[in-house]
């Protein structure tokens, strides 16, 4: 068990994957057939479960991510990929400043919570650092956004499950 938790927890560290795809896994009894003729057997966690590991994994993730951008972005800037670098900070700074600017730390964890590519814990964690939010702030909204999107996940996955 120990084992496919830490599987369940490896794919929720992946970027643009996340919790899209680790709560069906982990939710799913039999075998998922993804494209490219990929196969995906699920582990048949309890749904309670794989929504709290969601949501606590998604939280470290986040806080990992702020920290490290923390450390790494003099680097970073310094490095031969600076330009790219900066044009990417540019970009999710310009994509997340009006809802922070109106909803506050709500603004970035609705962002956090939208479960489609380009937005989650990865983007969320640049656009917080890149807009200058204080830890404390960005700590509550990945929380509050990771649940979100694992409640949002969560839910759609049982209720896919309910009807096939």
């Amino acid at each position: 068990m120990i084992t496919k938790i830490l599987v369940l927890a490896g794919i929720m560290f992946l970027p643009l994957i996340e919790i899209r795809l680790a709560i069906p896994t982990g939710l799913l009894t039999g075998a998922l057939n993804l494209p490219f003729g990929i196969t995906l057997n699920g582990f048949g966690f309890p749904p309670l479960f794989v929504f709290f590991l969601a949501s606590i994994m998604g939280f470290c993730l986040a806080f990992i991510l702020f920290n490290l951008l923390h450390l790494l972005d003099r680097p970073l800037k310094r490095s031969r990929f600076s330009r790219r670098y900066v044009q990417l900070l540019e970009k999710m700074q310009k994509r997340i400043r009006p809802y922070v600017e109106k909803y506050g730390l709500y603004g970035l964890a609705f962002y956090i919570s939208l479960p489609i590519p380009g937005s989650g814990i990865y983007a969320g964690s640049m656009a917080g650092y890149v807009i200058g939010m204080k830890r404390r702030e960005f700590y509550m909204a990945a929380f509050i956004g990771s649940s979100v999107a694992a409640f949002v996940v969560t839910s759609a996955t049982m209720l896919g499950m309910s009807l096939f």
